[in-house]
């Protein structure tokens, strides 16, 4: 079997039933240069606020969070920061080349960061995951990278013309070779009007949506037929970055109209128009309690923080900073433990890895157990009750990239990363 000791040192996991806190990311007061961002986390049960880290400047634009290492990545307008969630500290920071971050994504070992305006050429970078060094550009990425998702080995990055206003115009869609970090495909729709928005990876993993709040509108693809659809929405769409919007099974929950209501991805229709009646900066959708945390602000004079139940209502506020521009939930009870370790308590093996067509999961406790499969994303792929000592699971139709195996016993919780390529 082989083993990343690298990986499963930095590997962190569950010991308890999951609990969820939110991470607020504070962009500076406009026009005050002693304010800059901070990285606030909230706790839901205790409705506790803590900050854990000021960076040095005055715009923040994204949070990524990788659930099976417990690390959070912020990029910040001119840098790239790394969080130990279990710990609640600042473990890296890399300067970052373009005149502003947008967008982040996972590739295998990599934290791949757009540029949003400004340059002609490289506004895609790529960093080493756990130290930030940076590795690598793409040149050939002429446009602005306002949104990316990533599928295996290929990264889709929206590419649009950003006007003196700070607004997005007619763009289409690269596919970049995450390995060769080459552009080798573009996606365009003939009956599109105005920008492309964010690229949302499909639940099944079989395409994305492009959300488009200029054209009110949302764009389809199939990885598969590699064909494009075009669906309008009758709703005035304004999702302009990741904390506009979040997905929940065929659920869309986005800004649009006046608040935040929500659509059905299955046919593209509008559930509720108007869901939450509220100006929205960012919000973020606890799936487990039904709950919104929204945030208002016009980035120097006012800003605050709200909480909402599924049916809309105003439950509690919400503490917040200056330009509360980014919202995101994740679980917090994190525990770390290496494989040797791992190894030792529960005689839990996984192999081959890198896996092609299938992966064996073989435990030697005594008792029930299950396992679950996620991707580097933290989003769950498979499950199962692990009754015999071994079992078998199909991985064939899986995109390759990095995963993570984590088995389950009545006391404690392990996992393993595996490769499938």
């Amino acid at each position: 079997m082989k083993r990343n000791y690298f990986l499963l040192a930095l590997l962190t996991l569950t010991t308890a039933a999951f609990a969820q806190k939110t991470i607020i990311l504070n962009g500076g007061q406009f026009g005050n240069p002693s304010e800059n961002v901070t990285v606030t986390l909230y706790d839901p049960l205790t409705k506790q606020t803590t900050i854990i880290d000021t960076i040095q400047t005055q715009s923040v634009q994204e949070v990524l969070i990788d659930l099976p290492l417990a690390l959070a990545f912020v990029a910040a307008q001119d840098s790239i920061v790394t969080y130990d969630l279990v710990n609640q500290r600042r473990i890296a920071a890399s300067s970052f080349p373009g005149p502003s971050t947008k967008t982040m994504a996972f590739g295998l070992n990599e934290l791949i960061v757009g540029n949003w305006y400004g340059k002609s050429s490289s506004n895609l970078y790529f960093y080493n995951l756990f130290s930030l060094n940076l590795v690598d550009s793409v040149p050939a990425v002429s446009k602005g990278a306002k949104s990316m998702v990533v599928s295996g080995n290929s990264l889709y990055v929206a590419q649009n013309t950003v006007n003196a206003n700070f607004t997005d115009t007619l763009g289409y869609i690269i596919e970049v070779d995450i390995s060769s970090k080459t552009v080798i495909d573009t996606i365009t729709h003939t009956g599109y009007t105005e920008e492309i928005g964010e690229l949302i990876l499909k639940r099944d993993f079989s395409g994305f949506y492009a959300v488009n709040s200029g054209s009110n509108t949302i764009l389809s693809y199939d990885f598969g037929s590699g064909s494009a659809t075009l669906n309008s929405v009758g709703a005035d769409l304004r999702v302009g970055n990741r904390s506009q919007y979040t997905v929940h099974d065929d659920t869309l929950f986005a800004s649009m109209n006046n608040g935040i209501g929500s659509i059905d991805l299955s046919s593209f229709s509008v559930l509720d128009s108007n869901l939450i009646d509220t100006v929205v900066t960012a919000f973020t959708y606890d799936t487990t309690n039904g709950t919104f945390y929204v945030t208002q602000t016009d980035f120097f004079s006012f800003s605050s923080g709200r909480v909402y139940d599924r049916a809309g209502n105003r439950t509690d506020t919400l503490q917040v900073g200056f330009s509360p521009e980014v919202v995101r939930m994740y679980y917090d009870q994190f525990v770390g433990i290496d494989e040797e370790a791992a190894a030792a308590e529960v005689n839990f093996f996984v192999y081959p890895n890198p896996a092609t067509d299938f992966i064996q999961i073989e435990k030697q406790t005594k008792g029930s157990a299950s396992f679950r499969l996620f991707d580097q994303q933290g989003r769950l792929v498979q499950e199962m009750n692990l009754i015999n000592q071994s079992t078998t699971l199909n991985v064939e139709d899986l995109p390759s990239g990095l995963y993570f195996i984590e088995l389950s016993t009545q006391q404690k919780r392990f996992a393993k990363p595996i490769i499938i390529q």
